[in-house]
């Protein structure tokens, strides 16, 4: 069953743990990455990923790719194969970083939701391995059971921080369809929950660049513009008030 926990030594099968270069210049401190297992395969050019659950078991293990020719086939990340067994889990069925952050997200109300595990290192560099608040879906939409995992924390407000995907200005096209579609996919959760959004009008970001990716400055510029999908008037939703 794929979301079975898998042996822990799997991960022996990779260099000890390590710091590449390319998340150092993406923002992840060494200390992080270590915090959270983080691994290489140099022959193959790939980082390694470690998932655990709620738990803290190791249910899969993801890499990312470095070499331009896996990349450019839209293999950039994919479960790891070792010795022919795939490691592959359910990517939808967990959040990444949630076993790491959950006491923070609880204590301070509050979670970021990403797309990427990388953003979730990288709100830890920011602010601390143990301030860390974030988690990720590991792509584009929240399941039904992430929504339940999302609701179960608690939290008076959810900030969802996927990457930015429209290049013109607030009013342009490709602006509204992506606020449509990141409505699309915060909406099963209005009921239970206060949700807010982050939407890079002013263009301090790149396209596919998540608000992470440029540091804290330009992530709490961010985060303060973030659109309220709930008016401020509002007593926070409370847990068991659904």
């Amino acid at each position: 069953h794929e979301d079975d926990p898998i042996p822990e030594n799997l991960l022996e099968y990779y260099y000890p743990l390590a710091a590449p270069t390319e998340w150092q210049k993406d923002g992840i401190t060494p200390e992080v990455m270590r915090a959270y297992g983080i691994r290489v395969d140099s022959a193959l050019h790939h980082i390694i990923i470690p998932h655990r659950n709620r738990d803290g078991k190791l249910i899969g293990i993801r890499r990312r790719s470095y070499n331009p020719f896996e990349v450019e086939a839209g293999k950039k990340y994919m479960p790891v194969i070792i010795q022919n067994d795939i490691y592959r889990h359910n990517l939808g069925a967990n959040l990444y970083g949630l076993y790491e952050n959950a006491k923070t997200i609880r204590a301070i109300g509050k979670v970021l939701v990403a797309e990427s595990e990388k953003s979730v290192m990288q709100l830890a560099s920011m602010y601390g391995i143990d301030q860390c608040w974030a988690v990720a879906v590991c792509g584009s939409s929240i399941s039904p059971q992430q929504r339940r995992m999302l609701i179960d924390l608690g939290v008076n407000e959810l900030v969802l921080g996927f990457d930015r995907e429209f290049v013109g200005g607030r009013d342009s096209e490709d602006t509204k369809e992506y606020e449509q579609k990141l409505l699309r996919v915060v909406n099963p959760l209005i009921p239970f929950i206060n949700v807010s959004v982050i939407m890079d009008y002013d263009g301090l970001t790149a396209l596919k660049d998540a608000p992470t990716d440029h540091g804290r400055d330009i992530f709490e510029q961010l985060y303060h513009q973030r659109v309220k999908l709930y008016t401020s008037y509002e007593e926070p939703k409370k847990r068991g008030k659904r």
